[in-house]
């Protein structure tokens, strides 16, 4: 038995390797990218399918990604549910900006008998009237609950200002939106969007040669219904800076504060390090605001501060909520906390643990194969350059205290925060 009382010696992470996987275009244009590895008997298969134009910003995506996963014409929604049981399979369906995104869990050796529910899925699927008027009342209450929470209300008000008026994303959604979503509009926009020569699949887990054959083959069989959709950007229009926006809000005991600072893209030469320094201010337990506004001057059960990265661009965004009495406090603490970033930076063992921090988290990424097919994943979604993994590493190791100071003195500026309250 080891001895408890002793700590495990550790040692540098050394070089991480990013595996890659295989991508291989079908005959019929789909993309199919696998990965095989691990030591567990599972897998996950994971469908992206690009959408666009008119639907960006509506709800007809994310009610359309809800119905995908309840039957198909072959299979209704009890059998189709069945299949999944029998095989010990779970699927789940989301829509994010661009992609509706598919996902599969099973078991290695129930795979080649999921395939087949995967391509009716993407071939014939089943509108049924009252799984989707049941949808719809769903997404309708948690959109009302939501917008109970001090955190969505200040949230939704400061998108315009970071991302322009008319940008997809500082769209409010309304119950009518989601109500107004007929079957009509759901085959519509599927019939449009569902060509394989769009189509990204991502099988991960402990593969069998048969299994990647099997999938190969089935895929392979998927016809267009449409041309698809590309990927087509929508340009931010940020606010220059200084803005506050203050939004009463009664509901809540507590007040909530987000904070932006609109910064370059991912593909910038100084996102790395400054994604760091956000970190450095609020993005683990150790951090800055943390310290300062959490544990020393009790103000809030947390704050968090990251950068958020996306084909548009990026910004920074420090969120927080507090008893209302505490509000002016803790934004003048934040504002203090990122002036001071850039004339005291972390040093000695402050800017260590960052860095172990930091080297942590991209070391999660290699912990299993499905992980590692998320980040792949993630690099289809938000466009990150090829170099991506290999650059943090070179960041994380070189960072200084300087670069920090750097950092936060070129982008970090108070007079730069966009500020969104609600519930003061």
């Amino acid at each position: 038995m080891p001895d408890r009382t002793i700590a495990p010696n550790t040692k540098p992470f050394g070089h991480l390797h990013l595996p890659e996987p295989t991508v291989e275009i079908l005959s019929n244009g789909l993309k199919l990218h696998y990965y095989s590895g691990g030591e567990q008997d599972i897998c996950r298969l994971t469908v992206k399918i690009p959408y666009g134009g008119e639907y960006a910003g509506s709800a007809t995506p994310a009610i359309l990604a809800s119905q995908l996963t309840e039957g198909t014409s072959h299979n209704l929604p009890e059998q189709f549910a069945e299949i999944l049981d029998f095989n010990g399979a779970s699927v789940n369906a989301h829509a994010s900006e661009y992609f509706i995104t598919l996902t599969f869990n099973t078991l290695t050796d129930r795979l080649t008998a999921l395939l087949p529910l995967v391509a009716e899925v993407l071939s014939e699927p089943y509108f049924d009237s009252e799984r989707l008027e049941n949808a719809k009342l769903t997404a309708v209450n948690n959109l009302l609950t939501s917008r109970r929470n001090p955190a969505v209300i200040a949230s939704e008000a400061i998108k315009p200002f970071i991302f322009g008026k008319n940008h997809p994303a500082s769209i409010i959604r309304r119950p009518e939106d989601i109500m107004t979503v007929g079957r009509t509009e759901l085959q519509d926009l599927y019939n449009r969007m569902t060509n394989p020569d769009r189509i990204h699949v991502m099988l991960s887990g402990r593969l069998t040669p048969k299994a990647i054959d099997t999938t190969r083959t089935i895929l392979a069989g998927i016809k267009p219904t449409g041309n698809g959709f590309d990927i087509s950007v929508h340009e931010m229009h940020p606010a220059k800076g200084g803005e506050r926006i203050i939004t009463p809000f009664s509901e809540s005991l507590q007040s909530a504060i987000v904070m932006a600072i609109i910064c370059p893209h991912r593909s910038h030469p100084d996102y790395i390090p400054l994604r760091l320094a956000v970190m450095a201010l609020g993005g683990y337990f150790g951090s800055r605001l943390m310290s300062n506004i959490r544990e020393e001057k009790g103000l809030t059960y947390g704050i968090d501060a990251s950068l958020q990265g996306m084909r548009e661009g990026s910004f920074a965004a420090i969120t927080a909520k507090c008893d209302k009495s505490f509000t002016a406090e803790v934004e003048k603490e934040t504002i203090a906390e990122i002036a001071r970033l850039a004339t005291e930076p972390p040093t000695g063992e402050e800017l260590e643990n960052l860095k172990l921090y930091a080297m942590t988290s991209l070391a999660k990424t290699l912990d299993t194969p499905l992980s590692i097919m998320g980040y792949y994943g993630g690099k289809l979604e938000t466009s990150y350059p090829d170099n991506y993994f290999n650059d943090q590493q070179k960041v994380i190791e070189s960072l200084t205290s300087d670069k920090i100071a750097e950092m936060a003195e070129h982008y970090l500026r108070p007079e730069r925060i966009i500020t969104s309250i609600a519930g003061e």
